[in-house]
């Protein structure tokens, strides 16, 4: 149980730090809205793909 809340904490803190990255990214000029979270990003973790992550550390705990 208590690995399932470090994965999914960790999992968010990731998330968090990407999405405030990808803001850092495109307030700069350095980057684009499209492509700070975008699958062809080179900066980030694509969006979609955290999300995703998140929610299946979420649907493990729960299998446990």
């Amino acid at each position: 149980m208590a690995l399932g809340r470090a994965l999914i904490l960790a999992m968010l803190t990731l998330l968090a730090c990407d999405v405030i990255g990808g803001f850092i990214a495109v307030a700069s000029g350095v980057d684009t809205w499209d492509h700070a979270w975008g699958f062809d990003t080179e900066y980030t973790v694509p969006l979609p793909v955290g999300v995703l992550a998140v929610a299946q550390a979420k649907r493990l705990r729960r299998q446990r």
